[in-house]
């Protein structure tokens, strides 16, 4: 799903959905919350894809985040600026797109991060190098798998620094 607004300003959101039961139907909605609403008015795009199946998918997620990023550069050109917003399994998501080399976002915001969230058949691990900004938002029963990813990634940037003279 894509909402477009008349006078694109050439900046984008996509939403990395969380888990969905498997049973569920596979559907994509995007919620028109004053949030979206003020980003539709000042001009951004609003994007989000069901995924090709519900369940604990997380590889095949990215995938099809990036089938959707391709349709729209295909359909509209590319953006100035895109952010990747993911809550729950759709935040764990983001952050391993935001270790990925070149993702093609200018950052990510990663809401309630569902860091435990593993694909058992097809698993992807975090590497804690996040290559754009990541902003976590937790409330107090789930910042402890955010702290720690922080903590690990400030401490590959201090051995970084004491190895190498990286500033």
């Amino acid at each position: 799903m894509i909402i477009k607004p008349e006078k694109w300003n050439s900046k984008i959101l996509v939403i990395a959905h969380g888990l969905r039961l498997e049973s569920s139907p596979i559907r994509v909605n995007i919620a028109i919350d004053q949030f979206t609403q003020e980003l539709i008015d000042a001009g951004w795009m609003i994007a989000k894809t069901s995924y090709r199946k519900n369940g604990m998918i997380v590889r095949d997620a990215i995938e099809d985040l990036q089938f959707l990023n391709e349709y729209i550069e295909e359909k509209y050109g590319e953006a100035n600026e895109k952010y990747l917003y993911g809550r729950s399994m759709g935040a764990k998501i983001a952050i391993l797109i935001a270790e990925s080399e070149d993702s093609g976002y200018n950052g990510v915001l990663a809401l309630g991060a569902g860091m435990g969230s593993e694909d058992k058949e097809n698993p992807l691990k975090v590497n804690y190098k996040p290559k754009i900004p990541v902003l976590f938002l937790s409330n107090k029963t789930e910042i402890e798998k955010p702290l720690e990813y922080i903590a690990k990634v400030e401490d590959k940037i201090m051995r970084k620094k004491k190895g190498d003279g990286y500033v």
